[in-house]
């Protein structure tokens, strides 16, 4: 598993062992020292792994990408907090760009 901090420090991405990005909202987060005010920060967003579909598969006999656990090996956070990269232990990648969903 792995955790990322953007640079600007406002976005934290965790990864887990269920192909899951865990996504954490920082900005209003103030990191002063001290022991009687410790938070418990919410998860903002989950991020789950998207479903993998091989057109090729039958062809070039190779495995079903589905028969390996996806386990979050390594994330990044782009500097902008726009992007998110997350590699799986299997060398899968997933580039994630965020959106604005308008109501």
């Amino acid at each position: 598993m792995s955790c990322s901090v953007g640079l600007d420090g406002k976005l934290l991405a965790c990864g887990d062992d269920k192909g899951s990005v865990w996504i954490y909202n920082l900005e209003d987060i103030s990191f002063k020292c001290s022991t009687r005010d410790s938070k418990i920060i919410n998860v903002n967003s989950v991020l789950k792994w998207p479903k993998l579909h091989d057109s090729y598969l039958k062809k070039k006999k190779k495995l079903e990408v589905d028969v390996y656990d996806i386990v979050i090996a390594k994330c990044a956070v782009h500097y902008s907090g726009n992007y998110l990269v997350a590699v799986t232990n299997n060398n899968f990648v997933c580039l994630y760009k965020k959106s604005t969903v308008k109501k």
